[in-house]
């Protein structure tokens, strides 16, 4: 049967454990270059996502007046074609 270990023997075996978490851990230098090199890329994303948001901008203003000239030019077709099915008196 093992024996029981003292009150020592655990409180040192938790030292050892605490011990070893603390050196597992990021320190305090580690971490703050950590955050200065993930708020440089949040900028560069941010900066990447606003280039894109202004392309969109562009390419609706586009579409809105491509839109606007093909619904001038479909109205206009449409009135050619009712003017040509009265003449052929289809219409």
């Amino acid at each position: 049967m093992p024996r029981k270990k003292s009150v020592d023997e655990k409180i040192d075996e938790l030292a050892r454990a605490v011990k070893r978490g603390f050196d597992e851990t990021a320190s305090k230098r580690e971490s703050q270059g950590l955050r200065r090199d993930m708020g440089v890329g949040f900028q560069s994303v941010a900066h990447t996502f606003e280039l894109i948001r202004e392309d969109l901008l562009e390419i609706r203003r586009s579409l809105s007046l491509l839109a606007q000239t093909i619904g001038a030019e479909i109205a206009d077709l449409r009135q050619r074609v009712i003017r040509l099915e009265r003449k052929a008196g289809i219409r």
